[in-house]
């Protein structure tokens, strides 16, 4: 059985790094499991978790690693069919280990949307020095301790999908604060302008969600943000950080010395009502 606390990783090879990237992400599943209704499955060959909730990004497959004679067509329908039958789209994650190499051809000749491809990067912190990262003016941040404060967390960071607010409240609301996952809000002269999630998990420490509202860009906060999670994972005894970088985050994260190990594909199967 899995465990979100396992214990703190320390090889920094770049095998221990791949390796860190994929546990990390196959973590996530695990922890939105404790949302009531959740369905997860977890094998070694095939991870996938219904949470139950309506939005495609909290449903999806983490592992997925088939023998090259399988009957890939009749693997992958049968998972269509589990989030078909409740109504659920959801994404299908592939990353180094994902088996076979022919895979993403399967999933797109099977209905599948290609969604986006993100380097996989880590950081060995044993270099890092939070103390070096300079804090924008009339800028603080605070860890999410309470439920109004998670609300305005989620406000931040969904603020693109403002139909969806309520709903995604709702969620991490059930799924709770505290571990393995910590929410910090950053604050731009006393109102809520930035986002960051650090979710300890797989024995390293994951960095999600940096989100900046467009009036607060350009000042730094992302990096801010970033590195002020990463001084509380280090703080916490963690050597190795990891993250999946958008495009417009990727400079900031190489800026603090995240290197990157593999990518990491997303695809996206959209059940019709």
């Amino acid at each position: 059985m899995f465990k979100l606390n396992s214990p703190i990783v320390k090889d920094t090879s770049r095998e221990s790094m791949i390796r860190a990237i994929e546990n990390s992400l196959c973590a996530y599943p695990h922890f939105l499991s404790r949302l009531p209704g959740a369905v997860l499955h977890d094998r070694e060959d095939l991870l996938w978790i219904a949470s139950g909730v309506p939005i495609y990004f909290y449903n999806g497959v983490f592992r997925s690693r088939f023998p090259s004679s399988s009957d890939l067509r009749r693997l992958v329908d049968h998972v269509i069919a589990e989030y078909e039958k409740r109504k659920l789209s959801f994404i299908w994650q592939l990353g180094p280990s994902s088996h076979p190499a022919n895979l993403d051809q399967h999933l797109v000749a099977a209905g599948f949307q290609f969604d986006e491809t993100e380097p996989g990067m880590a950081l060995d912190m044993d270099a890092f020095e939070a103390e070096d990262m300079p804090m924008p003016a009339d800028f603080t941040i605070k860890k999410a301790v309470d439920e109004e404060m998670l609300k305005d967390w989620v406000r931040v960071w969904a603020f693109g999908a403002p139909d969806y607010i309520a709903l995604t409240q709702q969620v991490h609301l059930q799924l709770g604060w505290g571990e393995p996952c910590h929410y910090f809000i950053g604050y731009l002269n006393g109102k809520p302008a930035a986002t960051v999630m650090l979710f300890l998990a797989a024995g390293v420490a994951a960095i999600h969600h940096v989100v900046t509202q467009p009036e607060a860009r350009n000042r730094g906060i992302g990096t801010a943000m970033t590195a002020y999670a990463l001084k509380e994972a280090k703080r916490a005894g963690y050597r190795i950080a990891i993250l999946t970088a958008s495009e417009e985050g990727l400079a900031i994260y190489k800026r603090l010395g995240f290197q990157p190990y593999c990518s990491i594909h997303k695809y996206v199967y959209h059940v019709k009502d």
